[in-house]
């Protein structure tokens, strides 16, 4: 005879589609769709440790967009 611990000591599970709906609001802004650091920062550690591992060169590109954040105010009340 097995023993069953109550269900609400079991792990929770949950579709896969919910998992990968949460796991691209974590790396997403609400507002804009746009990637956020989070994933820019997960994202370069591991293309920086690759280039280490190989040797070979890592370019980066920064924009930095004047007003961008004004831009995103304004949108964002037209849209109510």
């Amino acid at each position: 005879m097995s023993y069953h611990p109550p269900s609400a000591s079991r792990p929770n599970l949950i579709e896969y589609d919910e998992l990968k709906k949460l796991e691209l609001n974590a790396v997403t802004d609400p507002l804009t769709g746009l990637y956020n650091r989070r994933l820019f920062a997960e994202t370069f550690e591991k293309e920086l440790n690759r280039a280490r591992r190989y040797t070979q060169p890592l370019g980066l590109v920064t924009l930095d967009l004047h007003r961008f954040k004004e831009s995103m105010i304004s949108t964002a009340i037209r849209a109510r």
